[in-house]
This record gives C-alpha cells, structure tokens and sequence, in this order.
C-alpha cells in the first residue's frame, strides 16, 4: 500500500510539473502573438528551469517558439538550426515549412540589400544559409551565394560554394518568352504568365522560348581562377581538363585552360589552346590580342603583328592593340640607333648612316597613323609623349609643337 502511494504521488507530481511547463508555453506563445518580444525573452529567462526536464513534445514546442524568436532577432544561423533539428519530425512539418518560407523571404530581402550596399560577404552568407533550408529546390541560391563570395574576396567560401555547384552538375538553365507587338513590331521579354495570356491576343504575334546558357563551364572556369589564387595550380588544370572531357569545344573552358599554362609560364600550350579558342570565335578580338601577345613573346614578330592587326579589324576601337603594335614596330628602332651611333666618319659610313636614318624614319612613319587612331579613342598621355618624339627625329616642327601643346592642355605640366 505505501508502495502504491508512492506512485500515485510521483504520477501526481509528474502530471503536475508536465501542466506547468504546457501553462509557461502557452503564456509564451500568447506572449509572441501580442507581439511583446522583449518581455517574452525574459519570461523565458526566468522559467528555464521549468523546460530543464521536460519531454521531447515540450521541448520541441519550445524550440519553434526559439526559432520564431531568432528569425525575429535576424539570428538567423539560430533560426536555421532550429529548423533543421524539427524537419524530419512529421507533425512539425506545416510549421517547419512556414518557418522556412518565413526566413527564406527575409534573407532574401536582406541578402539583395547587402549586395547592393557592397555587403558581400554577408550577402553570401544570408544566400548560402537560404539554399541550407531548401537544398533541392533554391540551387540558384548557391549559385549567387558563390557570385558573393567572390565580390567578398572570400576564396576559401567561394571554393566551397562552386565545388558543391559543380559536384551536383548545376547548369542554372532558365527558359526566356518572347513576343512581338504587331503595333509596333517590337520583340519583348515577358513572364512566362505573360506569354501565355499574349497567346490569347490578337495584338501580338511570333512567340518564341529561348534558353539560357548553362552556368556550368563557368563555374568550372572559376573554380579553376580561385585554385590558381591560393596556388593550387595543379588542382585547378585537372578541374578544367576533367571539365573539358565532358565540352571540349567550349570556349571559356578552352579559354580558361590556356590562362592557367599562361600562369605555369608554358606560352607554346597556350599558344596552341589560344588558337583553337580563335577558329572557335574569330571575331573576338581580344582572343587575337592575346594570340598577338605570346607570339611577340616567343619572338614571332611577323605573327604577332599579324593578329594584333586582326584585333584592331574586328575592334577599330581596341586601344591595347594599337599600343602592342606601335611597340613591336618600333621595337627595330633601338637597334638601327645603336648602328647609327657605331658608325665611323668614312663616306661608306656615311652613306650607311643615311641609310638607317631612312629606314629609321620609315618606322616612324609607320606608326603615326596607329598612334593617331589610338588618341580618337584616348587622349593617352604616353601616346602624346610618343609623338611629339616621333615629330622631333623627323624635323617636322609643326606636329612636335601641335602635340606639345596638346600634352600641356591634356596632362600634368609637371610631368613635361
């Protein structure tokens, strides 16, 4: 009998300890919708002790209060724990699904404006903690998270953000709509909504879907760049060589393979990766400016004017490629002035200095149409500098002062 009035009073007790922890949750909970946060937090301070050894029920309850609690202080790293210690437990699941709505939309707010006040960092953070909450359906989220990173500078969380994109094979594929206003004859972009109430009007026509790009090359692209910035250069060429096994024909990884032979100091491969990247795209003219600069490097002088010649023809405007090519030309110059200036004072010597002094002005007549060109698109200081030079050997005192003046008016009189 005493055994038995025992077990009645631990029974009691019991009841009576589980009805108090079920009344403090529910003042707090009525606490929370009135909205009297400060108050609540130090509600739940004071009661700690009664939640110490409560059941699993309780505790989780407890914890969805926790976590409405942290998104509300944008502790979202609490938040998101909290979450994702109540998703496998299918009662929780209307409430963990509200939860994670609820903080994807303010770290999705807050991680925009980050980014747009020049807040990487905590943009990546807030996008990475986003796709932590819906890992198969926000990808994209990692994908900007990754993009943040690096506006961060933050390599390693980059490594980390592309290495995942790249193990899962994330393209980031989207489709576009199209239509055209009969009125005007405009083509515009619209919302796939859009689209499909415009294919139930008479006021426009030529609907069309267009792909984007898969991210996929890019990503391997960039791992490949940040393997190179901590020095991984042997990992980031196996990343772009498995990469290219699966596209070999895409450019950015042809591209992206070649810069890392460049880093490696090995120009023969990337002259060769170089010159496929060109049959690939032969208007860019960048490809050919870089073409032009490994073959000036190898001494291939004859190539290299040849393709910066083809930069400037597909890119009039090309500034780096008219200045490459005024410097190979005249590369010849120092050469013919040391002949000069080794001659004797025979007539043979003579005639020979007329001769390198002809040849030398005929460089520079030469580059003045390239030097020229160049300043319609810059006023160049070093451009200017140059051809007041230029003028000066050729004795023509009207250019030398033209281009005088105009490096007195366009830079630093100091710097005469």
């Amino acid at each position: 009998m005493r055994n038995l009035n025992w077990i009645l009073i631990i029974c009691f007790a019991t009841i009576t300890v589980v009805s108090a922890q079920k009344k403090e949750l529910r003042t707090a909970n009525k606490m929370f919708e009135k909205g009297q946060l400060q108050e609540l937090k130090a509600y739940l301070d004071e009661n700690q002790s009664i939640f110490e050894n409560a059941d699993q029920r309780i505790l989780d309850d407890l914890s969805v209060l926790q976590g409405k609690i942290a998104r509300l202080d944008r502790n979202y790293s609490k938040a998101l724990k909290i979450v994702q210690s109540l998703e496998s437990k299918e009662s929780y699941a209307e409430q963990v699904n509200t939860m994670k709505d609820s903080l994807v939309n303010d770290l999705i707010t807050e991680a925009i404006q980050a980014n747009e006040n020049k807040n990487y960092a905590e943009a990546a953070d807030k996008l990475y903690m986003s796709y932590s909450l819906r890992p198969d359906q926000y990808q994209d989220y990692l994908y900007f998270a990754a993009s943040s990173a690096i506006a961060a500078k933050d390599t390693l969380a980059a490594l980390d953000y592309y290495n995942q994109l790249k193990d899962m094979k994330y393209e980031g594929i989207q489709t576009k709509y199209f239509v055209t206003e009969k009125k005007s004859g405009e083509e515009l972009e619209v919302s796939l909504s859009e689209y499909e109430i415009f294919q139930r009007s008479k006021d426009y026509e030529n609907f069309r879907k267009e792909q984007t790009p898969s991210k996929y090359p890019e990503i391997v692209k960039n791992l490949g760049i940040l393997y190179l910035q901590i020095g991984e250069t042997d990992t980031a060429l196996a990343v772009i060589q498995e990469a290219r096994k699966q596209n070999p024909e895409d450019l950015e990884l042809i591209l992206t393979e070649g810069n890392i032979y460049i880093q490696l100091d090995e120009k023969e491969k990337f002259l060769e990766l170089t010159e496929l990247a060109a049959e690939r795209d032969p208007n860019n003219a960048l490809i050919f400016f870089n073409l032009g600069v490994v073959t000036s490097d190898l001494e291939e002088d004859e190539k290299a004017r040849e393709y910066y010649e083809k930069s400037i023809a597909i890119d009039p405007t090309y500034m780096n490629a008219y200045l490459n090519l005024t410097n190979l030309i005249l590369e010849e110059d120092q050469e013919i002035v040391d002949q000069m200036n080794n001659l004797g004072t025979s007539k043979a010597d003579d005639a020979k200095y007329e001769e390198l002094k002809a040849k030398r002005e005929e460089l520079y007549l030469e580059t003045i149409p390239l030097l020229e060109k160049a300043l319609t698109i810059e006023n160049n200081c070093g451009v200017i500098r140059t051809l007041q030079n230029i003028y000066n050997v050729l004795d023509d005192s009207e250019k030398l002062n033209q281009y005088r003046d105009l490096y007195i008016q366009e830079c630093s009189v100091e710097s005469e």
